[in-house]
């Protein structure tokens, strides 16, 4: 078999190593999702998620322990919500960096995701160098898309994804609090940094 193309999903996490990653793989083209600073920390600090920045408080990346250094934080101090945030902040700013600094890379926002069911396959896939062209194509990238990204198979576990499911996201005090606090720096969702 003759493969020409390789798609990698990485964790959320990884974004921290965009840089080093790019520096392996040059040529590769990469995408990063994003969506309002309230709604990912709200999600994020939901109880099957909330692992990732767990780790980060234990273990961080570079960039956390950096820009907590700089800003003269102890992450042991911090509330779970408030690492969580300043970890995601270095997420979001590694990959607009990184966006930048290379001329590379797609950042798409959740809320164009969800406002067209088309923009996968006219704007993302094609940046990936996949092509759409055929009907039974669409419907095949359609019925992977119904698919939640968190489960293996969405006729076996019944996780199919339904856009009518994404409605308001509850954002407590602890959350908008530690948005307030880490994550308002940066245009999460805003025009400046729609790309797609």
């Amino acid at each position: 078999m003759n493969v020409e193309h390789l798609y990698l999903k990485f964790e959320s996490a990884s974004t921290a190593y965009l840089s080093t990653i790019r520096k392996l793989y040059p040529m590769a083209k990469w995408t990063f999702s994003y969506r309002k600073a309230e709604e990912t920390l709200s999600k994020s600090m939901e109880r099957k998620r909330n692992v990732t920045c767990l780790k980060a408080k234990r273990n961080p990346t570079m960039a956390l322990a950096n820009k907590s250094s700089a800003n003269n934080l102890d992450l042991e101090q911090l509330s779970s919500h408030e690492v969580c945030a300043l970890h995601l902040s270095t997420l979001f700013e590694e990959a607009v960096k990184e966006h930048e600094a290379s001329g590379t890379g797609m950042l798409i926002s959740y809320d164009d995701i969800l406002e067209s069911n088309t923009i996968i396959i006219d704007k993302v896939l094609p940046y990936l160098g996949l092509q759409v062209d055929t009907q039974e194509t669409k419907d095949r990238v359609f019925d992977i898309l119904k698919t939640r990204s968190n489960s293996r198979s969405s006729k076996k576990s019944g996780k199919a994804w339904d856009i009518s499911e994404e409605g308001e996201i509850e954002i407590s005090l602890e959350v908008h609090d530690a948005v307030k606090k880490f994550m308002s720096g940066v245009d999460w969702g805003g025009e400046e940094k729609k790309q797609v």
